[in-house]
């Protein structure tokens, strides 16, 4: 796990950089497209979004660790699933606007990518 420590941490400074920075240049627009919610399951506050990407990263970590899979091979499979299972479900049975599905599997894309490349540098 130690050997692991450096691209973990990598890949959490990552995606909360990329994260904070999004909100920071474009909180209105993140609103808009629904990451804002209405606030009513919003238990954690401003601590919700680190704890998502620790929990996430340490997924990703076991992940990459269970399958032997490349870094940036197991980040692409677990972006479309996730696309797969938001976007593409809401397009087709929630009625979700196709332009606001297409950002936000492009915002998606982007995390996973970032996360793959981070981790695969930091692992080196």
């Amino acid at each position: 796990m130690t050997n692991r420590l450096k691209p973990i941490v990598g890949v959490i400074v990552v995606n909360l950089v990329i994260w904070y920075g999004l909100v920071f240049l474009a909180g209105d627009w993140l609103v808009e497209l629904g990451f804002g919610g209405d606030g009513s399951l919003d238990l954690l506050g401003q601590i919700t979004m680190p704890v998502y990407v620790v929990i996430l990263t340490l997924f990703y970590d076991t992940v990459i660790q269970v399958t032997g899979a490349s870094a940036m091979t197991a980040a692409m499979v677990l972006a479309f699933a996730e696309i797969m299972a938001t976007e593409v479900l809401q397009v087709m049975f929630a009625g979700a606007v196709l332009p606001y599905a297409l950002i936000t599997a492009g915002l998606n894309l982007v995390f996973w990518w970032a996360s793959g490349l981070v981790y695969e540098k930091l692992s080196e």
